[in-house]
């Protein structure tokens, strides 16, 4: 597909711009995405996940997992025994637990997973206790830091930084950065809204605050967030939305015009590339959003975060398998990148591989343990395994609980 503008009149829809999701539409090439609404689906789906299909029950496994006191395990449990084969017991006909379960049920179970039931921070709380605060210069140990991969101390030091320069526009977008890296975009947010507010040209913040929005899926703002990428960017000065007979009058086509010219303006920045594969996202144009970071690639081939956006956009496109090259190659760039470390155990998990995605979670975790919402993913991929024992050290929510059997598997 052409990369250079993305297709006219498409409408915006539900994409991700680096956050791989396991939840999607009606099935579509090696992955099947629906989900499972029945006692019948879920069993149904099982076998075929057991038989090496590409299947997707994430949203469904969350609520039964969370369960009432914990107790979801020890159900499925039952349903996973009555579902072995040879042993010759009939289903029932009920619907039990897995029945009656509505669309409103279901995304309620995935923001669960997400973490993101207790809605958006308003409001960026810094650390009470923050080491570097007398730190001379800490938005330089800030940058040190990160380089390193040391996420957590970096976010220390930019914290430091702002709390005595709040307009300080790229300590605030840096620590934006950090929190998306961590898989904490609702937190990115807040630091990214901030950097454009003090500095509304930091074109760096700008385009990580849109790819941000839409990992959150909030499609409106993104567009508004690219559409001021371009208008702020003093390469495309000048740059206007012009109606034409293929207009609908909706953000997207304009932000999708700007786009065209931009690219036509230069056909060689790959910054306008890697805009255009978040544009495509948005409008789930997926070929072409691939397309887009590849060539940006060409260009940057060294840019991990470009490797994982590359990556999610093949896993949220139905194509797992081809996604895990591009995130072990994110990863080998960044071995200490833990949103690369999610989705490469996310498509893991898409592929029936539950083990090695659960190996990917543990090491998202050991990177940031703060991200609990990924503790959900690691109890859907030992439940797989049919290890509820494993699953069951997952309420201790400790990483070296699980380093014997790291070692055995």
């Amino acid at each position: 597909p052409d990369a250079s503008a993305p297709s006219r009149g498409r409408g915006g829809g539900v994409g991700v711009g680096v956050r791989a999701r396991s939840r999607d539409g009606a099935p579509s090439g090696e992955e099947s995405k629906q989900a499972p609404r029945s006692e019948q689906d879920f069993e149904d789906m099982w076998r075929r996940a057991m038989e090496g299909e590409e299947v997707d029950m994430t949203a469904l496994w969350a609520r039964a997992l969370g369960g009432e006191e914990g107790d979801g395990a020890g159900g499925l449990a039952d349903m996973l025994q009555r579902m072995r084969v040879g042993e010759g017991e009939e289903r029932d006909g009920g619907r039990g637990d897995w029945g009656g379960a509505d669309e409103a049920k279901l995304d309620a179970a995935w923001r669960e997973v997400e973490g993101e039931g207790a809605g958006a921070t308003e409001e960026y709380r810094l650390a009470e206790d923050n080491p570097y605060e007398e730190e001379a210069d800490a938005f330089a140990l800030g940058q040190r830091l990160f380089d390193e991969g040391r996420l957590r101390e970096a976010v220390l030091a930019f914290e430091a930084c702002v709390k005595r320069q709040n307009d300080h526009s790229e300590a605030w977008r840096m620590l934006g950065v950090c929190h998306a890296e961590n898989d904490e975009d609702r937190r990115a947010i807040v630091c990214l809204q901030t950097a454009v507010e003090q500095d509304p040209y930091n074109l760096d913040a700008l385009l990580a605050l849109g790819v941000s929005y839409v990992n959150e899926l909030d499609h409106q703002r993104a567009l508004q967030t690219l559409q001021a990428w371009v208008k702020h960017n003093p390469k495309f000065a000048g740059l206007k939305f012009e109606a034409d007979h293929y207009s609908d009058g909706t953000l997207m086509d304009e932000v999708a015009q700007l786009m065209v010219k931009a690219q036509e303006w230069d056909p060689t920045d790959a910054e306008v590339k890697v805009v255009l594969g978040v544009l495509y996202n948005v409008s789930r144009d997926f070929d072409s959003a691939i397309a887009a970071f590849s060539a940006a690639l060409d260009t940057k081939p060294d840019d991990y975060s470009l490797w994982n956006k590359l990556g999610a956009t093949r896993a949220n496109s139905s194509r797992s398998r081809d996604a895990l090259p591009a995130y072990r190659r994110a990863l080998e760039l960044k071995p200490t990148y833990a949103r690369g470390w999610l989705n490469l155990g996310i498509s893991h998990a898409n592929l029936g591989d539950y083990a090695a995605a659960a190996k990917a979670y543990l090491q998202a975790l050991r990177l940031n343990p703060g991200a609990a919402h990924i503790w959900s993913y690691v109890r859907i991929a030992f439940t797989c395994l049919e290890r509820f024992d494993l699953v069951e050290l997952c309420d201790g929510m400790d990483v070296a609980a699980f380093e014997s059997w790291m070692g055995e598997s």
